[in-house]
């Protein structure tokens, strides 16, 4: 009787862990077309790719100067107040 109980609950623990795997994407592809190639996150570098990178380097860079002459107009506004 309780090996009987122990393997339900085995079973019901393991069936339990596993749903949730399966539910998450992992496990094999539902299909494959080789005619479409490797996946878009296998490819390696692409145009697209280049060109979101730089985007991003661009607008990091132009928010890093903006922070830097706010903080001097903060700082030159501060320096003009204490001279009055």
């Amino acid at each position: 009787m309780t090996k009987s109980r122990l393997l339900t609950l085995l079973i019901a623990t393991a069936s339990a862990l596993s749903t949730s795997a399966f539910a998450s994407g992992y496990g094999p592809a539902p299909f494959y077309r080789p005619v479409e190639g490797a996946p878009a996150s296998e490819r390696g570098v692409s145009a697209q790719t280049v060109a979101a990178e730089q985007a991003s380097r661009v607008e990091a860079s132009s928010a890093k100067a903006t922070e830097s002459l706010q903080s001097k107009v903060a700082q030159s506004t501060a320096n003009s107040q204490a001279q009055q």
